[in-house]
């Protein structure tokens, strides 16, 4: 092997071309963990203080590469740029998922227990996959009982995958499954019904709440639904449509339940094109598509699911691709940076480890000549944190190192510019208070790879260190 590298993670080999040039002209040099790319940060617009209603509009736009499927959701965002009120775009979301190894999140499994280990409150069921996955006591139909009390060790359960399996670790499993639609999130053996947070309006609310009951009682159904937030304006009849498509694909589980092996799977989500549409596709905006046979499985899929979309799918036909034309390759490739620019003029570093991802604020070139000026930096960098956390999809625990601010004003400031940036979050966010040196603990529910451990590999040679021994420590002589 080489003994000198460029990076200590360096893209898969399913990387753009032009993003593999760009590395092979790059320095040899091992210097630093990473090397940032000659075209990050993206694009201009990305600089927007946001300030106000931070949604304007959106679009979702799916790249069918043949290995991969790759969606892309952009949204508008309203705020200033010195100064001045501006609109721009930004890549909030990107999602991938390989052909030849594509996730097993929803899919729902006949397992049989192996241990059941209180002291983890959990049991490990074999799915006839390389681990075991873990069944933690609260995803049991008895979350308050001691996990000896519910399962033992051979016993058979029907499991639907919440988390694929990362590393070392196997899947993560629940039995009380989830069969999600457009407008309704089918909770089967569940006897609750529940309105997404996101439709803020009561009346709206209660609109909504009273047509899936109807729905309901319509289908002879006590199973618990949760209307999702695209159900906003829906009307009665696409309500009880969905859910009698979902009871159906429930009833075919039970059904293949009765003559189910061990690790057979009775339910599949649908691919990722499929499931953009369904959890990300705006209620307004295009919805744009690289690949005619993929336009024309998720052409057939609006009609029976999401008719209201239909007219707003598009078929990308140009010289350059999906991705690359809209500048969302090079959001990709600004994402897989650790260094985040500030309209300011200061910066972020984010950096993950095993254990958690930290996050350094630093004021950088931007003149701090008070308080102000501090909280200004600091309430720029949880804005911009907010998005980069979901674009990068980062999960688990996040510590931030804001610049120390002694007033509580300020903190309290900062504080809700963060929750308010994590409010449109789909992965659940849970924020800490701020301690007097400027730490804010956070933790993000994880919703698969992140993107750096979908499109990066380590460095064979430092192994992702990104350092090497200097001449002085090794006793070389200068």
């Amino acid at each position: 092997a080489s003994t000198r590298c460029s990076s200590s993670r360096k893209r898969t080999a399913d990387a753009p071309a032009r993003a593999r040039e760009e590395r092979a002209n790059a320095s040899t040099r091992c210097s630093s963990s990473r090397k940032r790319t000659a075209n990050a940060p993206f694009r201009a617009r990305e600089y927007l203080s946001v300030a106000g209603p931070r949604r304007v509009t959106g679009r979702l736009l799916i790249e069918d590469r043949g290995c991969d499927a790759r969606v892309a959701f952009l949204q508008g965002v309203q705020g200033t740029r010195n100064g001045v009120d501006a609109l721009g775009e930004a890549v909030v979301e990107v999602q991938i998922e390989r052909a030849d190894a594509p996730s097993l999140v929803g899919s729902i499994r006949r397992g049989r227990v192996r241990r059941v280990v209180p002291g983890l409150k959990a049991a490990f069921v074999e799915l006839g996959l390389e681990r075991p996955g873990m069944l933690p006591a609260r995803e049991t139909p008895m979350p308050g009982r001691a996990i000896a009390d519910v399962l033992h060790v051979g016993e058979h359960v029907l499991v639907q995958v919440v988390r694929d399996p990362v590393q070392e670790k196997g899947a993560r499993l629940s039995m009380r499954p989830t069969l999600p639609g457009r407008y309704l999130a089918l909770l089967p053996g569940q006897d609750r019904l529940a309105v997404s947070q996101r439709i803020r309006n009561a009346d709206e609310q209660g609109r909504l709440r009273a047509l899936t009951q109807r729905a309901r009682e319509s289908l002879g159904t006590s199973h618990g639904c949760i209307v999702r937030s695209a159900a906003e304006s829906a009307g009665g009849e696409a309500i009880e449509a969905e859910l009698r498509h979902l009871l159906s694909l429930w009833a075919g589980v039970e059904e293949a339940r009765r003559r189910a092996r061990v690790g057979e799977v009775l339910h599949q989500d649908v691919p990722l094109p499929l499931r953009a549409v369904r959890d990300l596709a705006p209620n307004e905006g295009a919805v744009t598509v690289n690949e005619r046979s993929t336009f024309v499985q998720i052409q057939g899929y609006m009609r029976q699911h999401a008719p209201e979309l239909a007219s707003r799918l598009v078929l990308h036909e140009g010289a350059t691709t999906l991705f690359e034309s809209t500048g969302v390759e090079r959001a990709i490739d600004a994402a897989l940076e650790p260094r985040v620019a500030l309209p300011c003029g200061g910066h972020l570093v984010i950096e993950t480890t095993e254990a958690m991802t930290t996050v350094d604020v630093n004021s950088g070139a931007f003149a701090v000549a008070g308080d102000d000026d501090v909280a200004r930096v600091n309430r720029e960098a949880a804005e911009a944190l907010s998005r980069e956390l979901r674009r990068r999809n980062v999960g688990g625990i996040v510590v931030i190192d804001f610049v120390e601010m002694p007033s509580r004003k300020h903190r309290r400031e900062v504080l809700d510019a963060l929750r308010a940036g994590l409010a449109d979050d789909p992965a659940a966010t849970r924020v800490s208070g701020m301690s007097p040196l400027g730490l804010v603990e956070l933790s993000r529910r994880r919703r698969g790879p992140s993107l750096s451990e979908q499109l990066e590999r380590r460095c064979p040679v430092c192994h992702g260190k990104g350092r090497r021994r200097s001449d002085a420590a090794a006793g070389v002589a200068p």
